[in-house]
């Protein structure tokens, strides 16, 4: 069946202020009509990856008119470079393209449409549907009409073009690389011949014999409830088509489109009032505005505006119509439990394209919930293993389970009787340990048990079963050894981490412990510490509380030293002369050590006291509380409890200013030497010892023979004074019965 469509057809009239993409449904074979709007905005809706030719699923070309202006050309192939990145197309798709110039007063852009439509071909999807050429070539395998072009494509040379392919459409002007993907898109399938008459009755297929509907009329419906409602169900019903027509509630009914829009039937453009040129064939202009990625095959466009790509919804819509599409792609959504895995051109809001393509498909050909229903943990874990296969033990409860492994290599360690070694390996380039390697030998024979190694990856669990015992545990270097890293768990203790080039001891069977020797509760029989060592034990004092003054006398009788030192809480030493050391205070007993030498003493209530022993000596230790003061017995102020001198001391000296030797600095009166013609004695010719001679009086003089009954010489004044002893009358210095007598004498006289 062949149905010839014209080349160009009488345009529909429509008003300045009316933006449509229209079909020219007066004729028995329509093209589609695209009517110039108004400025709406600068929409920029960007093209899809446009592939190299030669990965390319289809080819698109065109042959153009003479007067076609170059830029134009390049405007028209750039479009179909679009089409042809997303279809698969083994014929040829040919475009005869016009730059006509139209009736006086239209509003038309261009128009365009199949050159036939073609039912019940070699292959057909369906008998009796008639569909575009340019798909009907695809399922025949062969290019059925022959010479003639698929599509027939018409441009209005007067209208205000952007022929640049950037998308940078400037206000004042229309974007041809728009109308070009928009009027191939009807070419390819975008198209319908239904009508309606002027009293309101509608018709599906007017085609002549056998009254065909076409492929796009298979997926129409009345309503919104999927697969009710088929507008083929009203086909020998004019008015209730017409009334359909024109319901407000067309939708598309496609199983690959309506994923993209909730799982529901997809909005088509069917106003109130019928428009020839726009209802029916078209996406709702109100569901899909311009700024929506699906606005390509609405009926309404704007000057200034970009439209570059069909979206997800109009590529799915041909999807539907059977042609095969070459840009899809598996899609994840970017959280888990975000939306089900979804097959696409474009990536919906929210998805990310899959990094493996294959593993994707893997993962869904055999998990349908994961595009069904939900991408969620188990379809996420399964994809993940397939990009990075990690192997290793996946049995809980094993000695080297491997919570990263999502394929069993059978390596399972089960059933330890007794210790179960597990060492967690990582690589931080994920090549391995290249060369590095593991191993559990025993201490006392150097006997290998165990070992392994990172063989390949960023991670992995090996395991072991050990007996009780001790051994040597070390990891190699390797050619790498920075990015080695581990964990090892099972032995006696916690977890311990670390990388390459290391080297200690482990044990297994409670054979851990504190293996310091120096510590309070050194165990002499564990060959692994588990970091229980203590240092102070029911301490008898505070050590940090202040310094210590050390008295070290060798070989407890000889020479004496003393240092003064300071115990700090971390348990180090450090003494005024530089040496460091470590203490430890169990109960009542100090130890401490330095490089050569060991201290040991007991607290007796006020210090310690005990001995020290070094390689070339020893002695006694006294090791009591700082106490600064004089120590120097020689000294003036000496201080018998003090231990370290704070610098205090003073010394006897001469206080005499007169001596030769007179000391401003004396602590305490000394010797004094005086000039050879220096004598002392008393200088005072009237005192009773007047001593010719002296020189230098020495206060000895006695004057007391000057005074009379009842004083006595003062020899600070240098006079009598009255007697200080209060009674004595006859200044004998005692009172006693001769004073009564005297007083008695007087008793009764006036004092004048």
């Amino acid at each position: 069946m062949r149905h010839i469509f014209p080349l160009f057809c009488a345009l529909l009239c429509a008003s300045l202020e009316q933006v449509a993409f229209g079909q020219e449904m007066e004729f028995e074979f329509p093209t589609s009509v695209y009517l110039a709007g108004e400025y709406q905005g600068d929409i920029r809706i960007p093209a899809p990856r446009i592939l190299p030719p030669a990965e390319r699923g289809a080819e698109v070309t065109f042959v153009f008119s003479d007067d076609f202006p170059d830029d134009a050309r390049a405007a028209l192939s750039y479009a179909g470079s679009i089409w042809a990145s997303l279809l698969v197309a083994p014929q040829t798709i040919v475009v005869n393209a016009y730059w006509q110039e139209y009736e006086a007063g239209s509003n038309a852009l261009a128009s365009a449409g199949p050159d036939v439509h073609k039912a019940n071909f070699a292959n057909a999807p369906f008998a009796d549907v008639y569909f575009p050429v340019a798909n009907a070539n695809q399922h025949a395998g062969a290019d059925l009409n022959g010479a003639d072009p698929e599509i027939h494509f018409s441009v209005n040379q007067d209208r205000p073009w952007y022929t640049g392919i950037d998308g940078e459409t400037p206000s004042n002007q229309y974007d041809l690389v728009t109308v070009a993907l928009h009027e191939i898109g009807h070419g390819l399938g975008f198209t319908s011949p239904v009508s309606m008459d002027g009293d309101g009755n509608g018709s599906i297929a007017p085609w002549g014999a056998g009254g065909l509907p076409v492929a796009y009329d298979l997926f129409v419906q009345l309503g919104a409830n999927p697969g009710v409602g088929s507008i083929m169900g009203y086909e020998n019903l004019p008015q209730a088509l017409g009334n359909a027509f024109t319901s407000e509630n067309l939708n598309w009914n496609g199983a690959n489109t309506m994923p993209f829009y909730n799982d529901e039937v997809v909005p088509l453009y069917a106003p109130a009032t019928w428009n020839g040129g726009s209802s029916y064939s078209h996406l709702d202009e109100s569901t899909f505005p311009a700024s929506n990625p699906n606005n390509l095959m609405t009926p309404s466009l704007g000057a200034g505006a970009s439209i570059h790509n069909p979206g997800n919804i109009g590529i799915s819509m041909l999807k539907d119509m059977t042609w095969e599409l070459g840009c899809e792609q598996w899609y994840l959504p970017n959280e888990v439990d975000g939306g089900p895995a979804m097959f696409a051109c474009f990536a919906p809001e929210g998805y990310t394209l899959a990094e493996n393509q294959a593993c994707a498909a893997d993962i869904i050909a055999s998990d349908s919930y994961c595009v069904d229903n939900t991408w969620d943990d188990i379809c996420q874990d399964a994809y993940d293993c397939c990009v990075t296969p990690t192997e290793g033990c996946m049995i809980e409860g094993a000695c080297n389970f491997d919570p990263n492994a999502c394929i069993d290599d059978g390596s399972c360690v089960l059933f330890c009787l007794e210790n179960c070694f597990r060492i967690e390996m990582t690589d931080s380039y994920g090549d391995g340990w290249n060369g590095a390697s593991w191993s559990l030998s025993t201490v006392d024979t150097g006997l290998g048990i165990e070992g392994g190694g990172l063989g390949d990856g960023a991670s992995g669990v090996q395991g072991a079963c050990m007996a009780d015992g001790c051994y040597l545990f070390q990891v190699t270097d390797g050619a790498w050894p920075s990015e080695i890293g581990w964990t090892i768990s099972g032995m006696d203790g916690d977890p311990i981490s670390g990388g390459a080039g290391e080297s200690f001891v482990v044990s297994f069977g409670g054979l851990s412990g504190c293996t310091d020797s120096q510590a309070c509760n050194y165990n002499e029989d564990a060959c692994n510490d588990d970091g229980s060592c203590i240092y102070e034990d029911n301490p008898a004092t505070d050590m940090t509380a202040n310094p210590w003054v050390l008295t070290l006398t060798q070989g407890c009788s000889g020479d004496a030293d003393t240092y003064l030192m300071d115990f700090n809480a971390d348990y180090t030493t450090l003494a005024n002369d530089g040496a460091t050391g470590n203490w430890r205070l169990c109960g009542d007993v100090l130890n401490f050590y330095e490089i050569f030498t060991t201290y040991g003493g007991s607290w007796n209530g006020s210090e310690f006291n005990g001995l020290y022993t070094s390689f070339a000596s020893g002695g006694c230790l006294n090791l009591a509380p700082l106490a600064l003061g004089c120590i120097d017995p020689t000294a003036c102020n000496y201080e018998a409890d003090a231990n370290w001198s704070d610098g205090s001391c003073t010394y006897p000296g001469c206080q005499d200013a007169m001596a030769c030797n007179y000391d401003p600095l004396a602590g305490c009166a000394g010797p004094c030497d005086y000039p050879p013609a220096y004598f002392e004695g008393c200088t005072n010719p009237m005192s009773s010892n007047y001593n010719a001679i002296a020189t230098v009086d020495d206060g000895s003089c006695d004057l007391s023979y000057m005074c009379g009954e009842g004083t006595v010489y003062d020899e600070v004044l240098g006079i009598c004074v009255t007697n200080e002893c209060v009674g004595d009358f006859n200044g004998d210095g005692t009172i006693g019965a001769a004073d009564l007598l005297d007083f008695l004498v007087v008793y009764g006289s006036s004092c004048e």
